[in-house]
């Protein structure tokens, strides 16, 4: 990480935000939904990228899509295994 960036993300060592195994926990436990975390990643891609320049592609449509359907899968007792649960959109 350059030193101009420092500091302003979030690295591998900082313990305020969730992991990744934290938040499928919660996805599957339904204390979070797929949706919700879906735009909160996506306010993140915003707010952040038009400085990093680090996401050249976005199909929005396609990931909120596939959060809902996280959602509804998961609701119905049908959530995914971890295999699919890391797998970009």
């Amino acid at each position: 990480m350059t030193g101009s960036f420092r500091g302003r993300f979030r690295t591998m060592d900082d313990r305020s935000q969730p992991s990744i195994r934290e938040l499928a926990t919660r996805l599957r436990a339904g204390r979070l939904a797929a949706v919700a975390l879906c735009e909160d990643c996506v306010g993140r891609i915003e707010q952040l990228n038009r400085e990093i320049n680090a996401v050249v592609a976005l199909d929005l449509a396609a990931a909120r899509a596939a959060a809902a359907a996280s959602d509804e899968r998961i609701a119905a007792g049908a959530a995914r295994g971890r295999s699919r649960a890391y797998r970009a959109w």
